[in-house]
C-alpha cells in the first residue's frame, strides 16, 4: 500500500464497514489507485476492503484490464479471509482471464467449493462456470461442480445453480 488512499480506506472498513468505503467507489484516483487496490486484496488487513472495492470497480462497468487481471489471478492464493474469497467469487463474470492464468483462478474456485461457507461455494460454482465459458477445458468440469452443487445443501447454493441454469438456456 504505497499512498495511503488503500491505507485510508482500510480504515474506513474498520470504523464503519462497507458504507466506509462507498465515498472511494464514489472518487476514484486513478490508474495507480487501481494498482493498489489488486495489490490490497493479497494483503491479510486490507483483502476485505480492497476485494470489496475491486468487486465495486468492474461492476460498475470499469475494466480491470489483462495486466492486473493477470496480477490478481497471481495473489489468489494469499487470500484466506472468506469475505474477501466471496467478493473475488463475485468478480469473476468481470474478468478477462489470460489463458496462462486460467488454472490459478480454477484452483482458487475449486478451493471455494470444497470450502465450509456457502456464499463462497454458490459464487465459486459460478465462478466456474464463467472460467469455463472463456475456457473450454473447464466446461466439463464446471457441468460436474453445478451437478454436485444442485444437490448442495444449503439453499445459497442450489439457488444460485437455479440462476445459472436459467442463464445456460
Amino acid at each position: 500500500m504505497s499512498d495511503g488512499r488503500m491505507e485510508d480506506a482500510v480504515r474506513a472498513y474498520e470504523r464503519d464497514g462497507v458504507g466506509g468505503l462507498r465515498a472511494f467507489v464514489a472518487s476514484p484516483a486513478g490508474e495507480s489507485w487501481l494498482d493498489e487496490v489488486v495489490a490490497g486484496c493479497a494483503d491479510p488487513r486490507a483483502s476485505v476492503a480492497a476485494t470489496w472495492l475491486l468487486r465495486a470497480h468492474v461492476e460498475a462497468g470499469e475494466e480491470l484490464g489483462r495486466a492486473r487481471t493477470a496480477a490478481l489471478l497471481r495473489a489468489l492464493d494469499r487470500v484466506d479471509d472468506d469475505d474477501a474469497r466471496l467478493h473475488l467469487c463475485q468478480t469473476v463474470a468481470s474478468l478477462d482471464v489470460p489463458a496462462r492464468n486460467a488454472e490459478q483462478l480454477a484452483r482458487f474456485l475449486r478451493a471455494g467449493l470444497a470450502g465450509d461457507h456457502k456464499l463462497v461455494r454458490a459464487w465459486a460454482v459460478d465462478g466456474l462456470h464463467r472460467l469455463a465459458r472463456q475456457h473450454e477445458r473447464y466446461r466439463g468440469e464446471a457441468l460436474q461442480a453445478l451437478g454436485r452443487a444442485s444437490r448442495d445443501p444449503a439453499a445459497s447454493v442450489r439457488a444460485r445453480v437455479r440462476r445459472i441454469e436459467k442463464e445456460r438456456g
